[in-house]
């Protein structure tokens, strides 16, 4: 009894010395290994109780309810423990006839359940989309991604909601469940979600660019219109300058001129009278613009 007392005092003190070198998280119902080879002689303790003991190749369980979940392999000579529960957690350390002291921390977590998808009715004129799960274990964070961008995340709820931006109604995302554990993702093809508000953002992208054609249109014709009468007006004052210039010039007098030749001599005629006159000469244009006068 006295020899006994001594080795669990031992114990302690070597499991108190250990300095926690791996964590290990695992699921409800899990399997683990502890990959610190017990060969010939060693001890196995959790949260500082010993629940198995190697001697001569052999293992013996000191603890009764790791009779059917604690196996050691004489091949591997790993410790595994098979059918996590919640109690199983905490920190296991192994001590082999080299007396080197290896600590696990174990981390026991429910499973997650599936995440879903609906779409939120708070506005109709926007594409929301909620990302939750239903009845999600503590620790459980709600995640929208992109790829491998975060779009928006919930560390606090089971749930996040995503408007989903015009440039990605088109695009493929991720509704994404997390614990320390495990995650698990549902696939989002936002077309089959966001199909009306899509259609809709074309018709108006059409209505738009109608739009913009009919004020194109209607600028360059008030532009033409402009330069037309612009240009009308030019012509106008154009013509009018012209024709006070011609009314400006003095008159003429037209006489009708008979030409002889000087051995002629003078006509005697009561009728004919000698006008000297300086004779301007006029081609038959210039008669047709004064006529138009």
């Amino acid at each position: 009894m006295a020899m006994s007392r001594i080795f669990f005092f031992c114990l302690m003190i070597i499991s108190s010395t250990a300095e926690p070198v791996e964590n290990i998280r695992v699921l409800v119902g899990g399997n683990i290994t502890l990959r610190e080879p017990v060969n010939e002689e060693g001890i196995l303790t959790h949260k500082g109780e010993l629940i198995a003991q190697v001697f001569n190749g052999k293992m013996k369980i000191r603890k009764e309810r790791f009779n059917k979940k604690l196996m050691w392999n004489n091949r591997t000579r790993f410790f595994t423990i098979t059918n996590i529960q919640k109690n199983d957690s905490g920190t296991y350390d192994i001590d082999n006839e080299k007396s080197e002291i290896r600590r696990f921390i174990l981390s026991v977590y429910d499973p997650l359940p599936p995440p879903s998808v609906r779409r939120s009715n708070e506005d109709p004129t926007l594409c929301s989309l909620l990302c939750y799960v239903d009845g999600a274990p503590p620790l459980t964070s709600v995640v929208w991604m992109k790829g491998q961008e975060v779009m928006n995340q919930s560390s606090s709820y089971s749930s996040v909601l995503l408007t989903i931006p015009e440039q990605d109604l088109n695009s493929s995302l991720t509704c994404a469940a997390q614990s320390p554990a495990e995650n698990k993702t549902m696939e989002v093809e936002v077309t089959t979600w966001c199909g009306d508000n899509n259609k809709d953002n074309n018709n108006n992208n059409n209505r738009h660019r109608l739009l913009l054609i009919l004020i194109i249109v209607s600028v360059c014709a008030v532009v033409v219109l402009i330069v037309c009468v612009i240009t009308g007006k030019c012509f106008k004052w154009k013509r009018k300058h012209t024709q006070e210039t011609m009314t400006s010039e003095p008159d003429l007098t037209y006489a009708e001129v008979h030409i002889s030749s000087h051995s002629e001599g003078p006509v005697s005629s009561p009728d004919v009278s000698t006008v000297y006159s300086k004779i301007q000469l006029r081609s038959r244009a210039d008669d047709d613009v004064l006529e138009e006068t």
